[in-house]
């Protein structure tokens, strides 16, 4: 048997590039995942960040008008009624209906309308390509609105809740 050197050498070489290229796909796969997770904290992180420096300003302003009785906070929770857990879709929906439900910050607690907060929460929202079915679950009306609605993906045709 006659080992060819050059082709030896061609053999290792091959060898060599195969083993980085397949070092570098488990790589960007592994720390693909990480990276995922890392952008989604981080956009809720943001989200958190601003609801704290809105009500960092609304706690400032609410202490120089104490006779009146503002809505300073809006909590929100949106459930994901018949779909696995996605903490992505929920920060979307949530920030959706926030984006809805953010004018009602300064207005005072008795002028804020009931059936108002039922028409706003209740209503369709499209994220990614795809509507989801808002219906309230629990609404608080004080100086921190407090609206717990659930979403039904576009498959489900039966109502959010009985209202």
């Amino acid at each position: 048997m006659v080992f060819n050197l050059s082709c030896l050498r061609s053999r290792s070489a091959a060898y060599l590039v195969g083993g980085i290229i397949l070092g570098l796909v488990i790589a960007i796969v592994l720390f693909g995942r990480q990276a995922d997770r890392l952008v989604l904290d981080n956009a809720r992180l943001m989200d958190q960040v601003e609801r704290l420096a809105a009500k960092a300003a609304q706690l400032e302003e609410a202490l120089t008008t104490e006779s009146r009785h503002p809505v300073k906070h809006i909590e929100l929770s949106v459930t994901l009624a018949d779909m696995p857990p996605d903490p992505h879709l929920q920060l979307m929906l949530e920030e959706a209906l926030h984006e809805v439900l953010v004018p009602l910050i300064g207005v005072e607690v008795e002028e804020v309308s009931p059936e108002f907060l039922v028409q706003a929460v209740k209503r369709d929202l499209q994220i990614d390509g795809k509507t989801y079915h808002l219906g309230p679950r629990l609404i608080i009306i004080s100086s921190t609105v407090r609206v717990e609605a659930a979403a039904v993906p576009p498959a489900a045709s039966r109502p959010v809740a009985p209202f």
